[in-house]
């Protein structure tokens, strides 16, 4: 059986506090065919963080960077 899946590429952006990680944002990005200006994003925000506007600021970053990679 020939898999059919294409490679793609994840850029991710990590949100820092005292050296702990209590955010990431991720943008998983198809590399080829008419599907390679869909992505996908995915965001987590520890549970005491949330409410403070830090996964908004994490998605515009990233939607900020998709935009330049094209």
């Amino acid at each position: 059986m020939v898999s059919k899946h294409r490679p793609g590429r994840n850029l991710p952006l990590l949100a820092l506090m005292d050296g702990k990680i209590v955010g990431a944002v991720t943008l998983h990005q198809q590399l080829g065919g008419w599907k390679r200006h869909i992505g996908r994003v995915s965001v987590f925000v520890l549970p005491v963080y949330r409410a403070g506007g830090l996964a908004r600021a994490l998605i515009g970053e990233i939607v900020q960077l998709a935009r330049n990679v094209g």
